[in-house]
């Protein structure tokens, strides 16, 4: 059985068919802590929030953690620390271990493939840590993993009618990222570790959104910011108050070092660039694009050229939460197919 596994900075979601039948499944990946005897534990137990208990701490977890954090004064906090796993946290750790159990079903028989998708980075399986706790927690389940780009899965997804080749941008909540693709394989691939978080935190700054905790520490109010941003729905094409200016003037920013610092990379890539003699689609998904004006800002910036790649149109695609799940599942059917034609050579 194949099954895509999307390891989101927001969410994890798992995606999977049964003959013809597809199953979803999505847990948000996100926590608060609360010390066990505080009065805030208390809330959670006496409202029946589910909790875990780790070094004097109650963690909340998911959906509930979202919710009681606007009434205990916590901040969240991700599985994912910048979109990576942590190295030395080993509370996110077993976080990340009970998601993983709770999302991918466990398989008897012949192993079964998982294709994950995780924010940016190496994806080596041979010299990455990330990697190797990946295929270890994962391999309980009898699951061997295949890594891929986010920005490749949203290709897959998405650019079958081109033979799935083109240029494929993602503007994720932690990082964004890029890949040149060809035929379905990833030509050439740019990172840049900024992302929807990172507007979050500059609008909290700008607007000095604080909070305190129970015991007197201040930090960001950052889901204030994202309730702000869902519920008043700024334009960013025609901003009309100071704080929807300063979205689009972080966003406009974004985009920049997207152009900039993506482009750059793609530049020192030109040898694997060599082959393409001919203008490539490019198309952007991620979060960020549902922002209201943020096509017309996406479609003027990049009309042309990326970095080195010359583009023959542009487009933003409609935004569904398990599109790059979809992308894995489609690596997993190229690789079966193509595994088939070995075995029948």
């Amino acid at each position: 059985m194949n099954i895509a596994l999307d390891l989101g900075s927001m969410s994890f979601r798992t995606l999977r068919r049964t003959g013809a039948q597809l199953t979803a499944r999505r847990l948000t990946s996100q926590y608060i802590s609360v010390p066990s005897h505080s009065p805030a534990a208390k809330l959670a137990r006496k409202t029946g929030v589910s909790t875990n208990s780790a070094e004097g701490f109650e963690l909340i977890v998911g959906d509930d953690a979202i919710e009681m954090s606007q009434f205990v004064q916590a901040p969240l906090t991700p599985f994912l620390d910048g979109g990576k796993i942590p190295a030395n946290d080993p509370i996110a750790r077993q976080l990340i271990g009970n998601a993983l159990d709770a999302l991918l079903p466990t398989i008897t028989g012949d192993a079964g493939l998982c294709v994950l998708a995780l924010p940016g980075g190496h994806l080596d399986l041979a010299s990455n840590p990330e990697m190797d706790y990946l295929s270890r927690a994962i391999g309980l389940k009898n699951y061997t993993i295949m890594p891929l780009h986010a920005s490749l899965a949203l290709g897959l997804a998405e650019l079958g009618d081109s033979s799935f080749t083109g240029v494929a941008l993602t503007l994720g909540a932690s990082c964004c990222e890029l890949s040149v693709i060809r035929y379905g394989v990833e030509l050439a691939y740019a990172y840049l570790p900024m992302g929807g978080l990172w507007i979050e935190e500059q609008l909290a700054q700008k607007q000095s959104r604080f909070t305190f905790t129970p015991t007197g520490e201040r930090f960001l109010d950052v889901l204030s910011v994202r309730n702000w941003m869902s519920s008043e729905q700024p334009n960013l094409h025609r901003p009309k108050t100071d704080e929807d200016k300063q979205l689009a003037e972080a966003f406009n920013h974004l985009l920049a070092q997207v152009e900039d610092e993506m482009g750059t990379q793609l530049g020192h890539q030109s040898e694997a660039l060599f082959g393409i003699g001919h203008p490539l689609p490019l198309i952007i998904g991620g979060g960020l694009t549902m922002l209201d004006g943020a096509a017309p800002m996406l479609m003027k910036r990049f009309r042309e050229s990326f970095g080195p790649v010359v583009l023959s149109n542009a487009r933003v695609v409609k935004h569904t939460p398990f599109t790059i799940c979809r992308g894995c599942l489609i690596h997993a059917e190229l690789e079966r197919t193509y595994a088939q034609s070995l075995n029948a050579a």
